[in-house]
């Protein structure tokens, strides 16, 4: 297969069957039995820090202060999240669920489906501007935390070998909470007969065959010498498949 082939969304899961007829990209680094070059796993419990500490593998302390106030800050945002920052505890996001995206999608295959390396809180963004404290006015005034010095000193939590292989120590993240209330309202909004029937009658009539079959026509490889068939014939065929489609509804066998 092409190195560029899309990556296959069963094969980091486990769950493709299709082995070496799958035509998708299966990397190494996605092999959901890749094995572990230490003893560690990223830590799965949800509302333990904020989605930037989450992401970029910094100390966490958000889950002791006033979880939806930005006002009250963690360290890291309160000296590193610069102006705007805000600073919110991730409640149904765990530290695997912030970086599964980020190994399959975060790097660009840049690393190969690992993680980017450890940034230091000084290092310029991608804009060229430096880290700073977050403004005095958006800070509460009796806020404590880690002095800045602390945090420049601490080193990465996230050991270098689940950066470079990091489907070894994650796993599949849970539903998000936009998926998870899509298919709730589906589940509670069943399409109705009426719906259903609707459909059908539109997929099977004669207008609607004889457009398929029309588009089909032009974008044959083939040119046609001639009209493949006629718009009587099409329309024959039509009646006859929205008959058949009908009797199958009612009657199912």
């Amino acid at each position: 297969m092409a190195d560029d082939a899309p990556i296959c969304r069963d094969y980091h899961l486990g769950r493709c069957l299709r082995g070496s007829q799958c035509n998708l990209s299966h990397p190494a680094n996605l092999d959901p039995n890749i094995p572990k070059e230490i003893d560690y796993q990223v830590c799965n419990e949800v509302g333990q820090g904020c989605m930037r500490c989450l992401q970029a593998g910094y100390p966490r302390d958000k889950k002791t202060r006033d979880h939806n106030d930005p006002k009250d800050p963690c360290s890291e945002c309160r000296h590193f999240g610069g102006p705007g920052c805000k600073c919110i505890l991730a409640r149904n996001t765990s530290q695997n669920d912030a970086l599964h995206p980020i190994m399959l999608y975060g790097a660009i295959r840049e690393y190969a489906y690992g993680l980017p390396p450890f940034k230091h809180r000084e290092e310029p963004k991608a804009d060229g501007k430096i880290p700073s404290s977050m403004p005095a006015n958006e800070i509460k005034s009796d806020w404590t935390g880690a002095f800045k010095d602390k945090l420049l000193a601490t080193p990465d939590v996230l050991p270098p070998q689940v950066r470079r292989r990091p489907r070894a120590y994650l796993i599949p993240p849970r539903e998000s909470t936009t998926k998870r209330e899509m298919r709730d309202w589906h589940a509670r909004h069943p399409p109705s007969d009426n719906t259903a029937s609707s459909a059908m009658f539109f997929a099977f009539s004669p207008a609607s065959m004889q457009h398929t079959m029309a588009s089909l026509a032009q974008s044959s490889a083939i040119r046609p010498q001639g009209p493949i068939i006629s718009t009587t014939g099409i329309n024959n065929v039509s009646l006859f498949l929205l008959r058949l489609a009908i009797s199958l509804f009612f009657h199912p066998p």
